[in-house]
């Protein structure tokens, strides 16, 4: 039962921190009524100075000024304070949930060391296979100096027209590779099991 009161806690408090689109709905309508509120009293000032209604209505808003510009800046100035105080929502709602998440924990302890080694043995694991695949995969053999500049050479043999698959070189094609200006070294691999070159 404490648990379903502490989970509807935590909820309530997420939700506070996510309503921004009706706050924003909120603010729109409170702008709206601020400035009508302030061009009434201005025409009901006027008027009681003998304006007619029109020129009392026309005067407030030119008294007022640009109304774009007036409700751009108190939006602005709103929205502000609305970032400061959701800002502060989700501060004190993360707080709450940490200091929930504390609180589970310690009452058990037994799944606190269970959660802890499988999260040590999760990461320790994946260090593992990173290292393994980057020696295998992403880096170059510790012997090789300049990785880009190897170049694999493929020998492909034709017998009467047609070509011979796992085709194998002879030593003396290995020497004509050797010769070739602009390789450094040649090595011969064979995918063939036991098989020569």
């Amino acid at each position: 039962m404490t648990e379903l009161k502490e989970t509807n806690r935590v909820m309530a408090a997420l939700r506070r921190v996510f309503q921004f689109r009706s706050m924003r709905d909120d603010l729109e309508t409170e702008l709206d009524a601020e400035i009508h509120e302030h061009l009434r009293r201005t025409r009901e000032e006027l008027r009681a100075t003998g304006f007619s209604a029109v020129d009392a209505q026309r005067e407030a808003e030119r008294r007022f000024g640009n109304m774009d510009r007036h409700r751009l800046a108190m939006r602005r100035a709103d929205l502000q304070r609305g970032r400061k105080a959701r800002r502060s929502r989700l501060v004190s709602a993360t707080l709450e949930s940490l200091r929930y998440a504390t609180r589970c924990l310690r009452a058990s302890p037994g799944v606190t060391l269970t959660v802890v080694a499988t999260i040590a043995l999760g990461v320790g694991a994946n260090a593992t296979m990173f290292g393994i695949i980057d020696r295998l995969l992403l880096s170059p053999p510790e012997h090789v100096v300049d990785a880009e500049d190897v170049v694999r050479l493929h020998v492909q043999r034709t017998f009467l027209g047609r070509l011979l698959t796992g085709a194998t070189i002879s030593y003396l094609d290995y020497r004509d590779f050797v010769g070739i200006p602009g390789l450094d070294d040649v090595v011969a691999v064979s995918n063939v099991p036991g098989g020569g070159m």
